[in-house]
């Protein structure tokens, strides 16, 4: 009845990496054509500077996963249930708050 703290880390990041993951795999090709159409505006470099996409991919495939790690380590907190509880109960009104309407004797 419930997951494992791994198992809820490795959802979120499953979940926060699979759109970086194919934006990276559309997007190489991509700058690749980019980058093969504006040679002639070029200067001094290669329009195919394979350590410039390196770099960016790695950047951005760090970013993203630390990104999405901290809200998985949040979520798979042993507090998380009773933290998100008391904040929901903190920002409602009182007359919409949990509250027996009949008075006990």
């Amino acid at each position: 009845m419930g997951s494992t703290r791994s198992g809820i880390i490795a959802m979120v990041l499953r979940g926060t990496l699979s759109p970086v993951l194919i934006g990276i795999m559309l997007g190489i090709p991509a700058a690749l054509y980019v980058g093969y159409l504006s040679a002639s505006l070029l200067y001094g470099i290669r329009s195919s500077n394979p350590v410039a996409y390196l770099a960016a991919v790695g950047a951005l495939a760090v970013s993203a996963a630390v990104a999405g790690f901290l809200p998985a380590h949040r979520a798979a907190s042993s507090e998380g249930d009773a933290r998100a509880e008391r904040t929901v109960t903190e920002t409602q009104p009182m007359s919409q708050q949990n509250k027996n309407p009949l008075p006990i004797p």
